[in-house]
């Protein structure tokens, strides 16, 4: 028998392992309730891909514009959690633009100031809220509003805020939950940069399964819910998650685009 899958490696940050390790206890208590066979432990992997498109993936969680783009006819959405971000409707998120100073907010002004920017940090070039946020901006597709020369790859945002804090990038665009983490757990990188401008509130993460457990997605749904409601309020707080909310695959049909790259991230 092939062994089942699962991660939930997003937002998953050596802080909040350890809760995310509880929420899995707990999951995987509800999930032996249904009679569908799950793994004992999460997945980490550095190359997150061959997971979500495995037949055997219980439970994952991705980016949207992934998901969008390469797993929705593959995998089936189910769920996505609700972190209470100010200014989101629940169940959604955004991109805060960050800078070293308030004056670069002047290279959100339209593409031709963005183009004037002299680097720009991005977690990758698959992650919507690190990279194809852009086109917000630019009104063109993710690969032809950021030049090549201005990138400044970090592979998390954790690194981006990072990078824009030391000097080494001039503005990012970071996930506004992954950026709540860094308040909480690293804020001497968030204290030294400012935030210049917020985009449009999106879908958050979408937790997906593989189309053979298509018809288990209720299940899994009240697995999780279920499992959320067995945190304590420390571990949950950790999480940073208050709610969990259904997904359906046309939630994400947004993040369709054209210009498609196959390397991918996490939120770290």
């Amino acid at each position: 028998m092939a062994t089942p899958i699962a991660t939930l490696s997003m937002y998953d940050w050596p802080e909040t392992r350890p809760y995310l390790e509880r929420f899995w206890e707990l999951i995987l208590t509800e999930l032996g309730k249904t009679g569908i066979p799950s793994p004992l432990f999460l997945q980490k992997a550095d190359e997150q891909m061959p997971l979500w498109t495995s037949p055997d993936l219980v439970i994952g969680q991705t980016c949207g514009w992934p998901f969008a783009n390469h797993l929705m006819e593959i995998t089936v959405p189910f769920a996505r959690f609700d972190f209470g971000l100010e200014g989101c409707p629940p169940g959604t998120y955004q991109s805060l633009y960050i800078g070293q100073d308030k004056n670069d907010a002047q290279y959100l002004e339209n593409f031709d100031a963005l183009a004037s920017c002299p680097s720009v940090a991005i977690n990758g070039e698959d992650s919507q809220s690190g990279f194809h946020v852009f086109s917000e901006i630019s009104n063109k597709p993710g690969a032809d509003t950021l030049n090549p020369g201005q990138r400044v790859l970090t592979g998390a945002h954790r690194n981006s805020i990072r990078a824009v804090a030391e000097g080494n990038a001039r503005i990012a665009a970071i996930d506004a939950v992954a950026f709540a983490l860094a308040k909480k757990y690293d804020p001497q990188i968030v204290d030294a940069v400012q935030i210049i401008g917020r985009s449009e509130p999106k879908p958050g993460l979408p937790l997906i399964t593989s189309r053979r457990l298509e018809n288990r997605k209720d299940a899994l749904l009240n697995a999780i819910v279920t499992a959320h409601a067995g945190l304590s309020r420390d571990e949950s707080n950790g999480l940073m998650i208050q709610n969990i909310i259904p997904a359906k695959a046309s939630d994400y049909t947004v993040f369709l685009a054209h210009d498609c790259n196959l390397s991918f991230h996490t939120n770290e």
